[in-house]
Protein backbone atom coordinates (compact mmCIF):
# COMPACT_ATOMS: atom_id res chain seq x y z
CA UNK A 1 0.00 0.00 0.00
CA UNK A 2 1.23 3.50 -0.78
CA UNK A 3 0.00 7.09 -1.09
CA UNK A 4 -1.22 7.48 -4.65
CA UNK A 5 -2.52 11.04 -4.47
CA UNK A 6 -2.99 14.11 -2.28
CA UNK A 7 -5.60 16.85 -2.66
CA UNK A 8 -5.55 20.09 -0.68
CA UNK A 9 -8.26 22.70 -0.31
CA UNK A 10 -7.53 26.03 1.43
CA UNK A 11 -4.53 24.63 3.31
CA UNK A 12 -1.98 27.39 3.82
CA UNK A 13 -0.70 28.68 0.45
CA UNK A 14 -2.82 26.20 -1.54
CA UNK A 15 -6.40 27.16 -2.41
CA UNK A 16 -6.47 24.02 -4.50
CA UNK A 17 -3.79 21.41 -5.07
CA UNK A 18 -3.82 17.94 -6.61
CA UNK A 19 -0.77 15.70 -6.96
CA UNK A 20 -0.30 12.02 -7.81
CA UNK A 21 2.59 9.95 -6.45
CA UNK A 22 4.49 6.86 -7.52
CA UNK A 23 5.00 3.71 -5.52
CA UNK A 24 8.40 4.01 -3.84
CA UNK A 25 10.64 7.07 -3.84
CA UNK A 26 9.13 10.47 -4.71
CA UNK A 27 11.20 13.67 -4.77
CA UNK A 28 9.56 17.11 -4.77
CA UNK A 29 11.65 19.67 -6.63
CA UNK A 30 10.91 23.38 -6.96
CA UNK A 31 11.90 26.93 -6.09
CA UNK A 32 11.85 28.27 -2.56
CA UNK A 33 8.44 29.22 -1.17
CA UNK A 34 6.43 27.18 -3.67
CA UNK A 35 5.01 24.89 -0.99
CA UNK A 36 7.13 21.72 -0.98
CA UNK A 37 7.32 21.70 2.82
CA UNK A 38 3.58 22.37 3.07
CA UNK A 39 2.86 19.22 1.07
CA UNK A 40 4.93 17.17 3.52
CA UNK A 41 3.20 18.84 6.48
CA UNK A 42 -0.19 18.08 4.96
CA UNK A 43 0.58 14.40 4.43
CA UNK A 44 1.95 14.07 7.96
CA UNK A 45 -1.07 15.89 9.41
CA UNK A 46 -3.55 13.65 7.60
CA UNK A 47 -1.74 10.46 8.64
CA UNK A 48 -0.91 11.41 12.24
CA UNK A 49 -3.06 14.36 13.31
CA UNK A 50 0.18 16.16 14.19
CA UNK A 51 1.23 19.60 12.98
CA UNK A 52 4.68 20.86 13.94
CA UNK A 53 4.94 18.54 16.90
CA UNK A 54 1.46 19.08 18.34
CA UNK A 55 -2.01 17.69 17.73
CA UNK A 56 -3.68 20.33 15.57
CA UNK A 57 -7.09 19.47 17.01
CA UNK A 58 -5.96 20.93 20.34
CA UNK A 59 -4.15 23.91 18.87
CA UNK A 60 -6.22 25.27 15.98
CA UNK A 61 -5.18 28.55 14.38
CA UNK A 62 -6.59 30.52 11.47
CA UNK A 63 -3.09 30.77 10.00
CA UNK A 64 -3.37 27.24 8.57
CA UNK A 65 -6.14 28.49 6.26
CA UNK A 66 -5.40 29.94 2.85
CA UNK A 67 -5.47 33.68 3.47
CA UNK A 68 -6.67 34.54 -0.02
CA UNK A 69 -9.74 32.35 0.53
CA UNK A 70 -10.39 34.09 3.86
CA UNK A 71 -10.16 37.50 2.19
CA UNK A 72 -12.55 36.43 -0.58
CA UNK A 73 -15.04 35.16 2.00
CA UNK A 74 -15.21 38.48 3.82
CA UNK A 75 -15.36 40.38 0.54
CA UNK A 76 -18.40 38.34 -0.51
CA UNK A 77 -20.04 39.12 2.84
CA UNK A 78 -19.49 42.83 2.20
CA UNK A 79 -21.05 42.40 -1.24
CA UNK A 80 -24.22 41.07 0.37
CA UNK A 81 -23.66 37.44 -0.59
CA UNK A 82 -24.00 34.42 1.70
CA UNK A 83 -20.89 32.33 1.09
CA UNK A 84 -20.12 29.11 2.90
CA UNK A 85 -17.89 29.54 5.94
CA UNK A 86 -14.23 28.94 5.02
CA UNK A 87 -13.00 25.40 5.54
CA UNK A 88 -9.91 23.40 4.72
CA UNK A 89 -9.44 19.77 3.81
CA UNK A 90 -6.55 17.40 3.20
CA UNK A 91 -7.24 14.20 1.28
CA UNK A 92 -4.68 11.41 1.17
CA UNK A 93 -5.57 8.67 -1.32
CA UNK A 94 -4.25 5.10 -1.08
CA UNK A 95 -3.70 2.75 -3.99
CA UNK A 96 -5.28 -0.14 -2.09
CA UNK A 97 -6.91 -0.21 1.35
CA UNK A 98 -10.34 -1.91 1.40
CA UNK A 99 -11.27 -0.74 4.90
CA UNK A 100 -10.87 2.91 3.78
CA UNK A 101 -12.88 2.68 0.54
CA UNK A 102 -15.85 5.04 0.26
CA UNK A 103 -17.26 8.13 -1.42
CA UNK A 104 -16.37 10.71 1.26
CA UNK A 105 -13.90 12.48 -0.97
CA UNK A 106 -14.05 15.59 -3.11
CA UNK A 107 -14.89 13.53 -6.20
CA UNK A 108 -17.53 11.32 -4.51
CA UNK A 109 -15.75 8.32 -6.03
CA UNK A 110 -16.92 5.28 -4.06
CA UNK A 111 -14.20 3.08 -5.59
CA UNK A 112 -11.29 4.95 -3.98
CA UNK A 113 -9.56 4.49 -0.62
CA UNK A 114 -8.16 7.21 1.59
CA UNK A 115 -8.75 9.58 4.47
CA UNK A 116 -9.66 13.22 4.95
CA UNK A 117 -8.58 15.73 7.58
CA UNK A 118 -10.92 18.73 7.60
CA UNK A 119 -11.23 21.86 9.71
CA UNK A 120 -14.79 23.14 9.42
CA UNK A 121 -17.29 25.35 11.20
CA UNK A 122 -18.93 23.38 14.01
CA UNK A 123 -22.68 22.93 13.65
CA UNK A 124 -22.97 23.82 17.33
CA UNK A 125 -21.68 27.34 16.71
CA UNK A 126 -23.23 28.31 13.38
CA UNK A 127 -25.39 31.03 14.94
CA UNK A 128 -22.53 32.49 16.99
CA UNK A 129 -20.26 32.47 13.95
CA UNK A 130 -22.78 34.28 11.75
CA UNK A 131 -23.38 36.91 14.41
CA UNK A 132 -19.65 37.48 14.79
CA UNK A 133 -18.88 37.93 11.09
CA UNK A 134 -21.72 40.43 10.65
CA UNK A 135 -19.28 43.03 11.94
CA UNK A 136 -17.84 44.65 8.84
CA UNK A 137 -14.47 45.22 10.52
CA UNK A 138 -13.78 41.51 11.05
CA UNK A 139 -10.94 40.19 8.89
CA UNK A 140 -10.10 36.86 10.55
CA UNK A 141 -12.30 33.85 11.15
CA UNK A 142 -13.15 33.04 14.80
CA UNK A 143 -11.29 29.73 14.98
CA UNK A 144 -12.85 28.92 18.37
CA UNK A 145 -16.05 28.03 16.50
CA UNK A 146 -14.27 25.45 14.34
CA UNK A 147 -13.80 21.73 14.79
CA UNK A 148 -11.72 18.94 13.25
CA UNK A 149 -13.32 16.10 11.28
CA UNK A 150 -10.88 13.27 10.65
CA UNK A 151 -12.35 10.31 8.83
CA UNK A 152 -11.79 7.66 6.19
CA UNK A 153 -13.47 7.80 2.80
CA UNK A 154 -15.91 5.31 4.35
CA UNK A 155 -16.90 7.96 6.94
CA UNK A 156 -15.33 6.07 9.85
CA UNK A 157 -13.92 8.44 12.52
CA UNK A 158 -10.15 8.13 12.80
CA UNK A 159 -7.38 8.12 15.34
CA UNK A 160 -3.75 7.72 14.32
CA UNK A 161 -3.53 4.13 15.58
CA UNK A 162 -6.33 3.12 13.17
CA UNK A 163 -4.41 4.31 10.11
CA UNK A 164 -2.51 1.46 8.45
CA UNK A 165 0.13 3.72 6.89
CA UNK A 166 2.32 5.48 9.48
CA UNK A 167 4.08 8.77 8.85
CA UNK A 168 7.56 9.82 10.01
CA UNK A 169 8.48 13.45 9.31
CA UNK A 170 12.20 14.23 9.47
CA UNK A 171 12.52 17.97 9.93
CA UNK A 172 15.79 19.81 10.53
CA UNK A 173 13.98 22.32 12.74
CA UNK A 174 13.38 19.72 15.49
CA UNK A 175 15.35 20.67 18.57
CA UNK A 176 18.76 19.07 18.90
CA UNK A 177 18.09 18.26 22.54
CA UNK A 178 15.19 16.05 21.56
CA UNK A 179 17.39 14.34 18.98
CA UNK A 180 19.81 13.31 21.72
CA UNK A 181 16.89 11.97 23.75
CA UNK A 182 15.62 9.98 20.77
CA UNK A 183 19.11 8.59 20.23
CA UNK A 184 19.36 7.49 23.87
CA UNK A 185 15.88 5.95 23.69
CA UNK A 186 16.89 4.01 20.58
CA UNK A 187 20.00 2.67 22.34
CA UNK A 188 17.91 1.65 25.36
CA UNK A 189 15.27 -0.08 23.26
CA UNK A 190 17.47 -1.89 20.76
CA UNK A 191 20.94 -2.36 22.23
CA UNK A 192 21.05 -2.41 26.05
CA UNK A 193 19.78 -5.39 28.02
CA UNK A 194 18.01 -5.11 31.38
CA UNK A 195 21.26 -6.14 33.04
CA UNK A 196 23.11 -3.34 31.21
CA UNK A 197 20.56 -0.79 32.48
CA UNK A 198 20.94 -2.01 36.06
CA UNK A 199 24.73 -1.74 35.83
CA UNK A 200 24.47 1.78 34.41
CA UNK A 201 22.16 2.75 37.25
CA UNK A 202 24.70 1.47 39.81
CA UNK A 203 27.57 3.35 38.17
CA UNK A 204 25.50 6.52 37.98
CA UNK A 205 24.58 6.29 41.67
CA UNK A 206 28.24 5.85 42.63
CA UNK A 207 29.08 8.92 40.57
CA UNK A 208 26.33 10.89 42.33
CA UNK A 209 27.66 9.85 45.72
CA UNK A 210 31.18 10.84 44.72
CA UNK A 211 29.98 14.34 43.83
CA UNK A 212 27.93 14.63 47.01
CA UNK A 213 30.89 13.63 49.19
CA UNK A 214 33.40 15.82 47.40
CA UNK A 215 35.10 18.30 49.80
CA UNK A 216 34.05 21.28 47.68
CA UNK A 217 30.37 20.28 47.84
CA UNK A 218 30.60 19.63 51.59
CA UNK A 219 32.18 23.06 52.08
CA UNK A 220 29.43 24.72 50.07
CA UNK A 221 26.70 22.98 52.09
CA UNK A 222 28.34 24.08 55.35
CA UNK A 223 28.34 27.71 54.11
CA UNK A 224 24.67 27.48 53.12
CA UNK A 225 23.74 26.51 56.66
CA UNK A 226 26.20 28.86 58.37
CA UNK A 227 24.89 32.00 56.60
CA UNK A 228 21.59 31.74 58.44
CA UNK A 229 19.55 32.53 55.35
CA UNK A 230 17.59 29.33 55.82
CA UNK A 231 17.66 29.29 59.61
CA UNK A 232 13.99 28.27 59.83
CA UNK A 233 14.96 24.88 58.40
CA UNK A 234 17.06 22.24 60.10
CA UNK A 235 19.42 22.06 57.14
CA UNK A 236 19.68 22.89 53.46
CA UNK A 237 21.97 20.83 51.25
CA UNK A 238 22.78 20.57 47.58
CA UNK A 239 22.60 16.90 46.68
CA UNK A 240 22.10 14.55 43.78
CA UNK A 241 18.68 13.42 42.64
CA UNK A 242 18.00 9.87 43.81
CA UNK A 243 14.26 10.02 43.18
CA UNK A 244 14.36 7.65 40.21
CA UNK A 245 16.29 4.47 39.61
CA UNK A 246 16.59 5.50 35.96
CA UNK A 247 17.59 9.13 36.45
CA UNK A 248 20.77 8.38 34.53
CA UNK A 249 18.71 8.34 31.32
CA UNK A 250 18.25 12.10 31.51
CA UNK A 251 21.87 12.71 32.54
CA UNK A 252 23.63 10.87 29.75
CA UNK A 253 23.88 12.42 26.30
CA UNK A 254 24.77 10.93 22.93
CA UNK A 255 28.20 11.66 21.43
CA UNK A 256 29.15 11.22 17.79
CA UNK A 257 32.93 10.96 17.28
CA UNK A 258 33.44 12.33 20.82
CA UNK A 259 31.22 15.38 20.13
CA UNK A 260 27.76 15.79 21.76
CA UNK A 261 25.20 15.24 19.04
CA UNK A 262 23.59 18.65 19.62
CA UNK A 263 26.97 20.24 18.79
CA UNK A 264 27.60 18.05 15.76
CA UNK A 265 27.23 19.39 12.24
CA UNK A 266 23.78 19.66 10.69
CA UNK A 267 24.66 17.00 8.15
CA UNK A 268 25.55 14.55 10.90
CA UNK A 269 22.37 15.39 12.84
CA UNK A 270 20.12 14.91 9.83
CA UNK A 271 21.87 11.67 8.92
CA UNK A 272 21.36 10.30 12.44
CA UNK A 273 17.74 11.49 12.59
CA UNK A 274 16.97 9.93 9.21
CA UNK A 275 18.51 6.57 10.10
CA UNK A 276 16.70 6.49 13.46
CA UNK A 277 13.38 7.18 11.75
CA UNK A 278 14.04 4.47 9.19
CA UNK A 279 14.89 1.98 11.93
CA UNK A 280 11.80 3.01 13.92
CA UNK A 281 9.51 2.65 10.92
CA UNK A 282 10.96 -0.75 10.01
CA UNK A 283 10.70 -2.01 13.59
CA UNK A 284 7.20 -0.79 14.35
CA UNK A 285 5.31 -0.67 11.07
CA UNK A 286 5.43 -2.70 7.91
CA UNK A 287 3.75 0.17 6.04
CA UNK A 288 5.33 3.56 6.60
CA UNK A 289 5.98 6.77 4.70
CA UNK A 290 9.20 8.66 5.44
CA UNK A 291 8.94 12.41 4.79
CA UNK A 292 12.34 14.12 4.64
CA UNK A 293 12.40 17.90 4.74
CA UNK A 294 15.11 19.29 2.43
CA UNK A 295 17.76 16.58 2.95
CA UNK A 296 20.09 18.42 0.57
CA UNK A 297 20.35 21.45 2.87
CA UNK A 298 23.05 19.94 5.07
CA UNK A 299 24.08 16.76 3.24
CA UNK A 300 26.47 16.38 0.35
CA UNK A 301 25.40 14.19 -2.55
CA UNK A 302 27.70 11.39 -1.38
CA UNK A 303 26.07 11.49 2.08
CA UNK A 304 22.49 12.00 0.92
CA UNK A 305 22.35 9.39 -1.83
CA UNK A 306 22.91 6.31 0.41
CA UNK A 307 20.20 7.51 2.82
CA UNK A 308 17.64 8.10 0.07
CA UNK A 309 18.53 4.79 -1.54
Amino acid sequence: MYISRIKLHNFKRFKSFDKEFNNGLNILVGDNEVGKSIILEAIHLDLSGMYRGRYLKSDLTHYIFNQEAIHEYFQELKDGKKPRAPYLSIEVWFDDCPSFVGNTNSESDARKAGLTYSVILSDDYTHEFNEYVKNGDVQTIPIEYYTVVWQSFRRDPLMSRKIPLKSFLIDGSISQGSLSGVFIAHILRNILTDSDCVNLSHVHREYQQYIENHPKIKELNERLNADGIFSEYKSVNLTSDYSSSRSWETTLIANINSVPIHYAGKGCQIGVRTKLSLVKSADEHKNAVILIEEPESHLSFSSMNPILS
